[in-house]
């Protein structure tokens, strides 16, 4: 049972989701809060790369720069992707 629930909340993707959230907000208010976004994970990166480059590089940076200490035996999907829209944009 606690096999099915971690995979049910792994494909929900809660980061994405409170990402996207975010940048919904902020297109209707204008206002966002990297330093929150800053701390989720590389699931973040495809909704927050929308974002204006300034306010893109101030909450992927740390993201990015905490799979950076990982190596190679840290790589998974998520991070690849995550660097992927962090370089070159969505």
């Amino acid at each position: 049972m606690t096999g099915i629930a971690l995979l049910a909340f792994s494909i929900a993707n809660p980061d994405a989701r409170v990402a996207r959230h975010n940048v919904e907000r902020w297109r209707e208010t204008g206002r966002i809060d990297v330093v929150t976004l800053s701390r989720l994970s590389t699931d973040a990166a495809p909704a927050l790369a929308v974002l204006p480059s300034a306010l893109r590089d101030a909450a992927l940076r740390p993201i990015l720069a905490r799979t950076d200490r990982d190596g190679a035996l840290g790589w998974n999907l998520s991070r690849s992707r995550g660097r992927a829209y962090a370089d070159d944009g969505p």
